[in-house]
């Protein structure tokens, strides 16, 4: 609603707008007399930085009105803040918009640093803070008595910074021929022979050594220069198989659950017999196909029609650990640590009639 003559309006329902005025200010007044004595709780927190058995800190809910200022709280509470005591906030502040109060105690001594006294009176957290808080820099060699991290306290008097004093020295050190091994399949597994000895070589180190007092904390390589390479040891090492396979290194593993390899294992021995060199083949056999992409192991060996062992259920009896040391071993060199004993994916009981088969402890490989 528009009003084109206001003050014709006022005159005419002057009655009404007095009682109108009369109710907005009776409202504002009672908004005021509410805010005024509506109240909020304050924590109060007094670090007196006593150690041991005093009481380091005591902290105190208090109810306030949100109009108190902050010195009127510590007034009532018996809390008297003097040049010796910092507090975080102002002393004139309403607490309206105050959640802490926090009044922490100010305390001296000296610090000691590069035959210089500093004097200090602080309300530090701690000795790192109180160093910060002075200015003074250490290095991660220099010894700070007491710790960084020590609570400064009131009986806390003299903290000692030793700086520490460096030397370079250098000296000669001796490089071990590195191995190297040369697979020789004509060779029974297990045998190595050195074929060269090898020649050590030589190299100069160049160390940071940190002293204190005298005495070493601290030492680093900073430099090291080869005046000798070494010249390797070769080895010879042999890979085949008495029964039957050579050995080949650096084939794919596979993790497997206790209960899986428990399984695993008493499929290959079924499979194999005894002989190390017969499981080997058998489960040399199984992650040839997993290395050809068939599925992880225990989708190979539960595939069908393809391991009787598994399908026809007698593997079942070596479960539990039923099964030779020889079958644990070969399981655990094949999946575990990437051996093989050949390159084959099928084998059978017999010798094959239309391509090349490898016979292997009873069982024909191709």
């Amino acid at each position: 609603m528009q009003i084109k003559n206001l003050p014709a309006f006022i005159k005419k329902h002057r009655q009404t707008v007095m009682i109108i005025a009369l109710l907005l200010g009776a409202a504002a007044v009672i908004a005021l007399l509410c805010a005024l004595h509506m109240r909020k709780t304050v924590r109060v927190v007094v670090d007196n930085k006593i150690r041991g058995d005093g009481a380091q800190v005591t902290s105190k809910d208090v109810n306030v009105k949100l109009t108190s200022r902050v010195e009127d709280v510590l007034s009532d509470e018996g809390i008297v803040v003097d040049d010796h005591y910092n507090v975080n906030q102002d002393l004139s502040a309403m607490t309206a918009g105050v959640n802490e109060i926090k009044i922490v105690a100010r305390v001296s001594g000296t610090v000691h640093v590069g035959g210089k006294d500093i004097r200090y009176d602080s309300s530090a957290e701690t000795v790192g803070d109180l160093l910060q808080e002075l200015g003074i820099k250490t290095d991660r060699d220099d010894a700070v008595i007491p710790g960084t991290n020590t609570k400064l306290t009131t009986d806390l008097k003299d903290i000692q910074i030793k700086r520490a004093e460096y030397l370079t020295v250098s000296h000669n050190e001796v490089i071990a021929p590195p191995k190297e091994q040369r697979v020789n399949p004509d060779k029974l597994y297990g045998t190595t022979e050195v074929l060269d000895s090898g020649v050590p070589g030589t190299k100069v180190v160049t160390e940071k050594i940190a002293t204190i007092d005298g005495a070493e904390v601290n030492r680093e390589v900073i430099k090291e220069v080869v005046t000798r390479k070494p010249v390797a040891q070769v080895e010879e090492i042999g890979a085949k198989l008495e029964k039957g396979g050579v050995i080949s290194t650096g084939h794919s593993t596979a993790e497997l659950s206790d209960a899986d390899f428990d399984l695993l294992c008493a499929v290959v021995r079924q499979e194999a017999g005894t002989d190390y060199e017969g499981n080997m083949a058998v489960i040399s056999c199984i992650m040839n196909r997993v290395d050809q992409g068939r599925g992880d192991v225990m989708t190979v060996i539960k595939a069908a029609g393809q391991f009787a062992a598994y399908f026809d259920g007698a593997y079942q009896k070596y479960t539990g650990g039923a099964y030779p040391e020889a079958t644990r071993k070969a399981v655990e060199d094949c999946v575990r640590g990437g051996l093989r004993s050949h390159s084959y994916v099928n084998f059978r009981s017999y010798p094959q009639t239309d391509e090349p088969s490898y016979e292997i402890c009873g069982n024909w490989y191709f």
